[in-house]
């Protein structure tokens, strides 16, 4: 039989343990045991991305060419910013996760 999930509207089946689109717990299946579905959560998710993004963004402005310094301090700030957060999101996904 096939349910909509409570969480994110889409079908679902009913022997499912969990939504297979958005991870949430599925009621219709639920039989007494715990189901893990997803380790790191959404937001932790977004801020590895963003995390990427700066890292990135800073390394192809650094080693593009011939830049100003103001440009090349920019560059350096998102790289060492980008880093930092990654590391620190590393940290935080082995303290939640173990």
């Amino acid at each position: 039989m096939i349910n909509n999930c409570p969480e994110c509207q889409l079908p679902v089946s009913s022997t499912a343990p969990a939504c297979p689109h958005c991870g949430a717990p599925n009621p219709a299946a639920v039989d007494g045991t715990a189901v893990t579905t997803q380790k790191t959560g959404k937001e932790l998710k977004r801020f590895f991305l963003l995390s990427y993004i700066l890292i990135f963004s800073g390394c192809t402005t650094l080693f593009s060419g011939p830049t100003d310094s103001t440009i090349r301090e920019a560059a350096v700030s998102m790289l060492i910013g980008g880093l930092v957060m990654w590391v620190g999101l590393k940290i935080a996904s082995w303290w939640r996760h173990g």
